[in-house]
């Protein structure tokens, strides 16, 4: 099973600049922006791992600031509630294992008491 890092966020800031990690940049000269979700451009090669993430403003195809801040503002809301059900998740199969393991534990102790239990 691959390892998935968590964002902090799906945007990150750099001065004036404003990064997305949904998209990266790749060494072609049009079309050089890629959805993260591809890990190599189909066309020149390069890999994402060695890439840069896109600037918003590119991703969105405009200069409107006001614009591209909302969408930041958006995106840091979505990377929070993904990272909030991410750590439901974690914690329910947490509790999960830890259950088939307390059954497990009993099931064996019973065994090994020589208790029988019923439909078993």
């Amino acid at each position: 099973m691959a390892h998935t890092t968590i964002p902090h966020s799906y945007v990150e800031r750099w001065g004036g600049l404003i990064l997305t990690s949904l998209f990266w940049d790749c060494e072609c000269e049009s079309n050089h922006i890629r959805p993260a979700s591809e890990p190599r451009c189909p066309h020149c090669g390069t890999r994402r791992d060695e890439q840069p993430d896109s600037r918003l403003d590119e991703v969105l195809g405009t200069d409107d600031l006001a614009l591209i801040e909302r969408v930041a503002c958006l995106l840091d809301e979505a990377a929070k509630d993904r990272n909030r059900y991410l750590i439901l998740l974690a914690r329910k199969r947490r509790l999960e294992l830890a259950a088939m393991s307390l059954q497990s534990e009993i099931a064996t102790a019973l065994f090994v008491a020589g208790v029988s239990v019923k439909g078993h």
